[in-house]
């Protein structure tokens, strides 16, 4: 792709949201909370609130085709993983000229382990580099649920394809506030990105606006002895969107060490 200097003649901003649930009704086997190593592993025994998936598509209308952006809760995923979602929408890529699916993760620290390393660690270490030696991969151990990892893969491609058909004509804008307040950095050298970007579409039919959020901090409310599922402070901020009649999402910025400012009321 490549950047205008300005907006081509007569060109419109579409936009298009959806969002979906990522934590099944039911699930074979052990949940692993993933974002604390912990001994024994933490087994989710419950949800406190849901992981969602939220998606939004944009197009300029400039001929250069629609960029996708989608935000999983969930502590991290892999390259691998998200080019198994792209891989499930080559036929609304090729028909909708969809030029990116750009796919990231709050990284909140207590969902579901969508990263593979938060499981029974003292078995995959005295498991793993003999199954891996031997080929056997499939005998490997994980924090991984082969059964929820599959529901979100379909889930994922599902909401990107919905927000794609969602797409609206209507007006973006954006602001910034300095959200030095809100952060924290927990080592040194002690440098945070304090920059709160807000992107708002109102689409033209007078529909439900979509309001989307930056912030660079860790979602590490509940500790590392959470059992119950949640996505963390960014459900509560999309909430109160939702509250006021408004789509929302939540984007997570360069955090490094940096988490919330507890201090502050």
């Amino acid at each position: 792709g490549y950047f205008l200097s300005e907006p081509k003649k007569n060109a419109k901003w579409s936009v298009g949201f959806a969002k979906s649930s990522i934590i099944p009704e039911k699930w074979n086997g052990d949940l692993y909370i993933g974002g604390y190593l912990a001994f024994p592993p933490n087994k989710a025994n419950g949800v406190l609130n849901d992981q969602l998936i939220r998606a939004v598509a944009f197009d300029d209308n400039s001929d250069r085709g629609i960029n996708v952006f989608a935000v999983i809760d969930c502590i991290g995923i892999s390259n691998a993983d998200i080019r198994t979602i792209r891989s499930r929408l080559k036929n609304l890529i090729n028909d909708k000229n969809i030029v990116s699916i750009n796919i990231s993760a709050t990284h909140c620290h207590s969902g579901v382990d969508t990263q593979g390393i938060w499981g029974d660690l003292i078995k995959a270490v005295k498991t793993n580099p003999k199954a891996i030696k031997q080929g056997r991969t499939d005998d490997t151990v994980s924090g991984k649920n082969k059964d929820f990892m599959e529901n979100l893969f379909s889930v994922a491609a599902k909401t990107i394809e919905e927000a794609v058909l969602n797409m609206k004509e209507g007006k973006l804008s954006f602001a910034t506030l300095d959200g030095s307040m809100f952060v924290r950095d927990k080592r040194a050298p002690y440098i945070t990105d304090n920059t709160l970007l807000s992107l708002k579409f109102e689409p033209k039919d007078k529909s439900k606006t979509v309001q989307a959020v930056f912030l660079a901090a860790h979602p590490v409310c509940y500790g590392s002895r959470q059992r119950e599922i949640s996505s963390d402070f960014p459900y509560y901020i999309c909430e109160e969107f939702e509250k006021n009649g408004f789509d929302a999402m939540f984007f997570q910025g360069a955090e490094a060490a940096v988490a919330t400012n507890r201090g502050y009321n």
